[in-house]
């Protein structure tokens, strides 16, 4: 599940994740993507971080407190907003300021693969 205002950003992103064999359900705001997330269980959520809401902060809190969620990793993409506060968030996996390669998601995407696979636990498609 991949979530970011920015549309032009969103088809990037599906477009370059389609190319490398994701199956990629997108959203462009967090409370349509915590609808989502409920209804397909994915594997990874790839949420923006934005200063002008609280959303996606309480998106994440919402995510951990599901227990069904609780186990989807998360992975933040923030602007001006120091990474390092927000690594703290659970279950934040990782986060990336903007902006960054595609090739950097997809490693971190990548590794929680290679994570997975190592527990037995799923794998990403």
């Amino acid at each position: 599940m991949l979530t970011d205002s920015d549309i032009e950003l969103v088809s990037a992103y599906r477009f370059y994740f389609d190319r490398c064999g994701y199956d990629v359900n997108t959203s462009l705001n967090a409370h349509d993507c915590l609808d989502k997330v409920r209804k397909t269980n994915p594997n990874a959520v790839i949420l923006e971080h934005d200063l002008a809401t609280a959303s996606d902060v309480a998106v994440v809190n919402q995510l951990y407190e599901e227990c069904r969620l609780r186990s989807i990793p998360i992975v933040l993409t923030v602007g001006a907003t120091s990474v390092e506060n927000m690594s703290m968030l659970s279950p934040v996996l990782a986060c990336l300021r903007k902006p960054f390669r595609m090739s950097e998601l997809c490693d971190v995407l990548n590794s929680i693969e290679q994570d997975a696979i190592q527990d037995n636990v799923y794998a990403l498609v």
